[in-house]
């Protein structure tokens, strides 16, 4: 039953160049619109793509050696799967092995920063939930799926994370998207 998504080619690509594409659109959309709040979307987006090596191969890489193990409790291996291949944002035409660390995904830590933002932006600025509570609560519905089909598409279609990589790559998004947003909106975080 999990499989079902695997031969949609189309959209498991999408997910794959997530990525990249969601700051060419967060970043275009701003320069249309002078809307500040896209132009932190983009940031947030970055923040976490920019830190994604810092949390695989200095901290989550420094734990595992310095700990001398391979498995974190309750998240699993610390080493991407063996045998991963091509687990970057595009598909190559030769198969490569992956070199990077597993521990966190970096496609799961971007989509949870971009959902994150979203979340928070709604949630917070808009009334929406106010004005129509069910297209709210479809779209909160959209944002998880979204998360959810990205580590589907990590850990099943590609095989270059395991479930507990893409956890941990989503909570960190999102904990980066949450302090961006509540820090230029001076807010407490809660």
């Amino acid at each position: 039953m999990l499989y079902i998504f695997k031969d949609i080619n189309i959209i498991n690509n999408v997910f794959r160049c997530f990525p990249l594409e969601i700051q060419l659109y967060s970043l275009f959309a701003y320069i249309i619109s002078q809307n500040n709040d896209i132009l932190y979307l983009f940031f947030s987006v970055l923040l976490s793509e920019l830190s994604s090596p810092i949390f695989k191969e200095v901290i989550f890489k420094n734990i595992c050696n310095i700990n001398n193990i391979d498995k974190i409790p309750l998240f699993g291996t610390c080493n991407r799967p063996i045998g991963a291949m091509n687990c970057s944002s595009f598909l190559s035409c030769e198969k490569k092995n992956s070199t990077s660390y597993g521990m966190p995904s970096g496609h799961s830590q971007v989509m949870g920063a971009a959902t994150g933002y979203l979340y928070l932006y709604i949630k917070h600025k808009t009334d929406l939930k106010k004005n129509n509570k069910y297209l709210y609560y479809f779209i909160q519905g959209l944002l998880v799926f979204m998360n959810i089909y990205m580590a589907y598409t990590r850990v099943y279609v590609y095989k270059c994370h395991t479930i507990g990589h893409t956890i941990i790559g989503a909570l960190i998004g999102f904990i980066i998207s949450k302090t961006l947003f509540f820090k230029i909106n001076k807010k407490k975080i809660i």
